[in-house]
């Protein structure tokens, strides 16, 4: 019953896997507003808390300008995508599966790497279809 109801097959907790073990894992890229930048950081992005939502993204490379950015936006896709597109501002791709508007907290230097902590503003997520995300 709670699977038709709400679409969820799992209980509503934290799943931790490790990338190896999916199949066809996702990748996660990471845009800034209204800049053509896109920088890949599928193994490089913490999940840090969930209320409210803390991410963390590890920088190591003293080139990428968009730790410097008050606003980003986390393109959630999986398999290959080039169809670019824009949403709400941010260079995005048209096959995402989840989106992230996150806001620049703080950054903290360990070992030679910068972590930018970021606070969640704004999601959604095609995961669900829109009757299963309308109920929950």
């Amino acid at each position: 019953m709670k699977k038709v109801f709400t679409g969820l097959t799992v209980p509503q907790q934290y799943i931790c896997l490790s990338l190896e073990d999916f199949e066809n894992p996702l990748s996660v890229f990471l845009t800034a507003f209204n800049k053509d930048r896109i920088h890949d950081v599928t193994t490089t992005q913490l999940f840090l808390g969930y209320m409210p939502l803390m991410i963390g993204i590890v920088f190591s490379d003293n080139s990428d300008t968009l730790e410097e950015e008050e606003h980003v936006c986390l393109n959630f896709i999986q398999g290959e995508s080039q169809t670019r597109s824009s949403w709400r501002g941010f260079l995005s791709f048209k096959n995402c599966l989840a989106r992230l508007i996150l806001r620049r907290i703080s950054c903290r230097e360990l070992k030679g790497q910068r972590i930018v902590l970021y606070e969640g503003e704004y999601g959604e997520h095609h995961f669900l279809n829109p009757f299963h995300q309308f109920i929950n």
